[in-house]
Order: C-alpha cells, then sequence, then structure tokens
C-alpha cells in the first residue's frame, strides 16, 4: 500500500508559479494554463491556416486566352455619393 501512495506523491508533483506585488498575490500560473494557451496557439493558428487555403481556393485566377486590351479604359470623373456645400 505504502507503494502505491508513494508513487501517486510522484505524479501529484508539479509546478505552479505565485506572482506577488508586495505581499498581495496577483495571480497563480498552473500546469493547466500552459497546457491551455498551447491549445489555443495551436488552434487559431490552425484557423488561420485553413482561412488562407480557402482564399487561395476561392481566388479567380486570370485566364491567359482572355484578350487584353491595349490600352487603358477613359475614366470617369468620379463623384463623391454625397457633397458637403
Amino acid at each position: 500500500m505504502n507503494e502505491v501512495k508513494n508513487s501517486l506523491q510522484e505524479c501529484d508533483r508539479s509546478w505552479s508559479i505565485h506572482i506577488y506585488n508586495g505581499r498581495h498575490l496577483l495571480c497563480s500560473l498552473y500546469p493547466s494554463h500552459a497546457w491551455l494557451f498551447v491549445l489555443g496557439a495551436t488552434l487559431s493558428g490552425l484557423l488561420i491556416f485553413a482561412g488562407f487555403q480557402v482564399a487561395n481556393c476561392t481566388a479567380q485566377p486570370e485566364s491567359p486566352s482572355s484578350p487584353q486590351p491595349s490600352q487603358t479604359p477613359q475614366s470617369s470623373p468620379i463623384t463623391p455619393p454625397l457633397q458637403v456645400d
């Protein structure tokens, strides 16, 4: 029975960080906080990667068979949607 208790005590050892301001405890960091941070960073990285993949798949590539205009089109004067006098 003592062997089981000793092995459980060895598994319970972990780290924690306590940050103080003078004599007041500001925050405590435990291993679960680190795991949640790593999980969040990984999931956000996967979402960013998936977003770039979707953006690249939906972009319409220019077809080389379409005729290219030889001159730039004449620009019409731009009128703002709201004019203040």
